[in-house]
């Protein structure tokens, strides 16, 4: 498990991130990484983007689905984004319905700056270079997670379970039930903790 860090530590990470990040760009330039479309179930993929300067090309952006709903969403994505979001509830943040699944749209503070958002960024998505990721957090059946696992995309899943025999599916320790918040810094260094799995450039390598 990630140690929080106090306000020195942290200013010094993202110092290091941004070393880091200049660093990747480097490494990544005969990658057409500002076309790839990272579609994810928390904000992992927001945080790649932002981390390296990047447009959104994904709605899923600062939101999060439950393990079932994401799962809907990547074995169907041209149904799901034909259909507009509308107003569920109001929990500290919108709740936004998408057909039948739920979209939890945690940074925002309305409801129409979070659709505004979604119907955006969709119409960027680049549905030939298109990169599945995923955790198993509120994952209350494995099946989610095969159908994850088996979406004709890219894709890596972060589980908590090392016996899940996912093909995409990535172990991180020190997790029991499921796997939590990924993008956090694991210290001062400014590397995040699934960069200790998967860097981001083995990420874009396989987009």
């Amino acid at each position: 498990m990630i140690k929080s860090l106090n306000d020195n530590e942290l200013k010094i990470a993202y110092q290091n991130r941004k070393i880091i990040n200049k660093k990747y760009l480097y490494e990544l330039r005969d990658y057409k990484i500002t076309e790839c479309s990272i579609i994810s179930s928390n904000c992992i993929g927001g945080m790649i983007y932002h981390d390296l300067g990047l447009k959104f090309m994904s709605p899923t952006i600062n939101l999060f689905f439950n393990c079932h709903d994401f799962a809907l969403f990547v074995n169907n994505l041209n149904y799901y984004l034909q259909l507009t979001p509308k107003e569920f509830s109001y929990e500290s943040f919108p709740v936004l319905m998408l057909g039948d699944i739920k979209l939890f749209c945690q940074h925002y503070k309305t409801y129409q700056e979070a659709i505004d958002a979604w119907e955006r960024r969709k119409k960027r998505i680049n549905f030939s270079d298109i990169y599945i990721i995923a955790t198993d957090r509120d994952c209350k059946n494995i099946e989610d997670l095969r159908l994850i696992d088996q979406a004709p995309y890219n894709k890596t899943i972060f589980v908590s379970d090392p016996n899940l025999n996912l093909k995409n599916g990535i172990f991180i320790s020190g997790y029991e039930n499921q796997v939590g918040h990924l993008d956090r810094f694991v210290n001062e260094s400014g590397y995040r903790e699934y960069e200790q799995y998967l860097s981001l450039k083995k990420i874009f390598k396989r987009c």
